[in-house]
């Protein structure tokens, strides 16, 4: 209580604060007290006055087996007790101390946290899943399970997903880093993971040996791997027709804008409308012409009455004006020739009419 009463006196340049256990907050918080004072009256004070707050283990994280259903203090993590402290958390039960070691090389580093998920663990403990750098993925792979503890699969060391490992959805280092100084870990030792890393895993990644329900109820032999996959396919394909229609939206408009200059060179040329019309471009209306009545015909011209047929009439001679002086004279009448009549010889024409 004293040291921590002169924080400011001993540290005036900031401190980090580590948090470790669950804060209850049920009955004001006097399930856990310090000095007489409730517990997460305490963490609230310390982190708030502190450059950066690191949370260890599941419970310091969100309240952990405390805060599971079926507990009566109402236990929570540093993130609900203390919403304005600097955090950072370092989940898991138990908290692996290479990471909390990283963690503050980090900062003394580089004078800042390392960068964090949407839960404030750190990418570089948490950004990945067990389940990619497992010692026994391959046998997940070739469909090798262990189906019973201590089975054959079990002595060959196969997967141990049909046994409740929740490796293919739990982030977090436990493969690559491993416990006791990288000497093992939790599966190479035969046991599968049971998520503790993952937010409220007492609820939602237990019963630790029984198998997950299936991400597809209908297909429960599709694993989250697949899941994905088929996921990147189909943005893959999404983001192929989008390109496709804006494609054909460029397109469409390339053409509309092409008509639209050549219907403004049209009516750059066209003649100007008549003030108050609106110029049209239809076929001008045709107009049938009016019959007209043929004029009169002059009364000389009018045609004289046929006469009943009778008998031929006799063509009269045709005279011909006196000739000229020094002109021989043209015969009184001139007979276009014809066909001979029986009886009658044709007349001897002069020299001269020749």
């Amino acid at each position: 209580m004293a040291a921590r009463s002169s924080l400011d006196e001993r540290i005036p340049d900031g401190y980090l604060a580590v948090v470790e256990g669950a804060i209850p907050t049920a009955d004001g918080g006097m399930a856990c007290a310090i000095g007489g004072r409730p517990f997460k009256d305490v963490v609230r004070e310390v982190c708030d006055g502190a450059i950066a707050t690191i949370a260890v283990g599941s419970c310091a994280f969100d309240g952990g087996a405390p805060g599971a259903n079926g507990g009566r203090t109402d236990a929570v993590g540093v993130a609900e007790a203390a919403p304005n402290a600097h955090l950072i958390s370092l989940s898991g039960c138990p908290m692996n101390v290479e990471n909390l070691t990283a963690t503050i090389v980090h900062y003394l580093t580089f004078k800042e946290l390392p960068a964090t998920d949407g839960r404030h663990r750190p990418l570089f403990a948490y950004g990945g899943l067990i389940h990619n750098e497992c010692e026994r993925r391959a046998h997940f792979e070739f469909g090798e399970f262990v189906l019973a503890w201590g089975d054959e699969g079990a002595q060959k060391g196969w997967c141990l997903y049909k046994m409740g490992c929740k490796g293919p959805e739990v982030f977090a280092n436990c493969a690559s880093v491993q416990y006791a100084s990288a000497t093992s870990w939790n599966i190479k030792a035969g046991h599968g993971c049971i998520g503790c890393t993952m937010p409220d895993f007492w609820d939602s990644m237990g019963p630790a040996h029984a198998r997950l329900p299936a991400t597809l109820p209908f297909a429960p032999t599709v694993t989250a791997d697949q899941i994905g996959l088929g996921l990147v396919g189909g943005v893959a394909a999404v983001t192929a027709a989008h390109g496709a229609a804006t494609y054909a939206r460029e397109l469409r408009n390339r053409v509309v804008g092409r008509r639209r200059a050549a219907t403004a060179a049209i009516a750059a040329v066209a003649p100007a409308p008549v003030e108050g019309r609106v110029a049209t471009l239809e076929p001008p209306e045709v107009v049938s012409p009016e019959p007209v009545e043929p004029p009169p015909a002059p009364a000389s011209m009018e045609a004289e009455p046929v006469p009943a047929p009778g008998p031929a009439a006799t063509p009269e001679p045709m005279t011909t004006p006196e000739a000229e002086p020094g002109l021989e004279a043209a015969p009184a009448a001139l007979e276009e020739p014809g066909p001979s009549r029986p009886g009658a010889d044709a007349p001897e024409q002069p020299e001269s009419s020749r």
